[in-house]
């Protein structure tokens, strides 16, 4: 019996069955998406920080009388915590009030004068208006002698007046001329009185301007002056507790430079937790998050998202969001970490897949779905994951045979044939 083409026929048979031919098939696991509810909740640390504090500094200079606080003291808004000897202050009042009164009698003087220049005004007037009566009855007198004269002028020659008549009345006529220029002279001179009785009352009103300006700028020196002795006083800005004290009594301090001592509000406390980019569109001002406090023993709360972040940090890949915690009996204490978990926002009925039947190159996901026993390759779009399912938001429909299993392994176009597991 010739063995070699019984091995030959063997060897065929050994190869073709681990290779199959084309025309063969290959049984491929798949998963149809279905349509459930997607929550996944994350688990971040939070930093717990004062919901206000400042750092209170000296706003006069001088020496650090007293610091009327100790660390930890709690004090409300408008106590006085600390107080400035600044005796150059008290002078620099004490001068600006002196200034006050002499600007203040230099307005009275001046005003005293303005009355003084405006009734003698008012008497100029008066004898003014006299002698414009008396010099309207002179002229009126004058005309009447004029006319006398005139008439006697034209009767004598007809005999009708003598000469002496005629010299009586020219007499007359020059009298009242006198009277005239007599009264003219006195209204001449009370005119050039009530002209520099105008000029007083002006001179006396510019006194009157520039002594108020004087008051006006002293005032304004002995406002600055109480002010910075109101800044002597180191007033708490709001109700808190002290933290730090900065500096002590017998200190020299300056203006807006020295800090006394540090205070925090308490009565609310900040939560700041950071959210990882992939999940920052997850969540939404007034999201619920549950917190948790290691200095409570793990007490846990309700509370809800007031604040977010408008940007992505480029350094961290972060958006920081925070939460505003009531805090009336301070039990929550700033500075230390809370646990806080986020339930992510997802949807009611989103369409989901096994998260391992995604296949991801260059930034892009797809999978590999069996139409009529082939073998295709589907782009589609994800949304949020848990870490087991992932929601699909564009690319598959609910009657999609989607790989489960094997996928590096295959080539778009092969022949397979789906068998469905799992399926909803």
């Amino acid at each position: 019996m010739n063995r070699v083409p019984l091995a030959v026929a063997s060897l065929v048979l050994l190869f073709s069955g681990l290779n199959p031919t084309p025309a063969q098939t290959i049984d491929v696991a798949t998963v149809r998406p279905h349509r459930d509810q997607l929550r996944y909740t994350i688990t971040l640390n939070g930093a717990l920080i004062p919901y206000r504090k400042a750092t209170l500094r000296a706003r006069a200079s001088g020496y650090l009388s007293q610091v009327s606080c100790e660390e930890g003291d709690r004090v409300h808004k408008g106590d006085v915590v600390a107080r400035i000897a600044a005796p150059e202050l008290e002078a620099r009042k004490l001068q600006a009030e002196a200034q006050v009164g002499v600007a203040k009698a230099l307005v009275a003087e001046a005003e005293s004068d303005v009355k003084v220049a405006e009734t003698r005004l008012r008497l100029l007037e008066a004898d003014k208006a006299l002698l414009a009566t008396d010099l309207t009855v002179a002229e009126g007198d004058r005309a009447i002698k004029a006319k006398l004269l005139a008439r006697r002028r034209l009767l004598l020659p007809k005999r009708a007046a003598t000469q002496e008549e005629v010299e009586e009345a020219e007499a007359e006529v020059m009298m009242a001329d006198a009277v005239i220029l007599q009264v003219q002279s006195k209204l001449k001179r009370l005119r050039a009185e009530v002209a520099a009785a105008t000029a007083r009352i002006a001179a006396a009103e510019a006194r009157v301007q520039s002594a108020k300006s004087r008051v006006a700028a002293a005032e304004a020196d002995l406002a600055n002056a109480e002010t910075m002795i109101r800044f002597t006083r180191v007033i708490a800005p709001f109700d808190g507790v002290v933290v730090m004290r900065r500096s002590d009594p017998g200190a020299l301090v300056e203006a807006g430079e020295t800090a006394i001592l540090d205070l925090v509000d308490t009565r609310r406390v900040r939560l700041r937790c950071y959210l990882p980019e992939k999940f920052a569109a997850g969540v939404s001002v007034k999201s619920s998050v549950g917190v948790r406090f290691e200095s409570l023993g793990l007490e846990r709360i309700t509370a809800t998202v007031t604040r977010l972040a408008g940007t992505i940090d480029k350094g961290s890949h972060t958006r920081w969001a925070e939460v505003i915690l009531e805090n009336p009996d301070g039990a929550i204490l700033p500075g230390g970490l809370a646990h806080v978990d986020v339930t992510l926002q997802g949807s009611d009925d989103a369409l989901l897949l096994p998260l391992g039947v995604l296949v991801r190159r260059r930034g892009r996901a797809h999978v590999l779905v069996v139409e009529d026993g082939v073998v295709k390759k589907k782009t589609v779009r994800t949304g949020l994951d848990d870490g087991h399912q992932v929601e699909i938001l564009d690319g598959l429909s609910l009657g999609d045979d989607v790989i489960l299993r094997g996928q590096a392994g295959l080539q778009e176009g092969a022949r397979v044939v789906a068998r469905p597991v799992g399926a909803k």
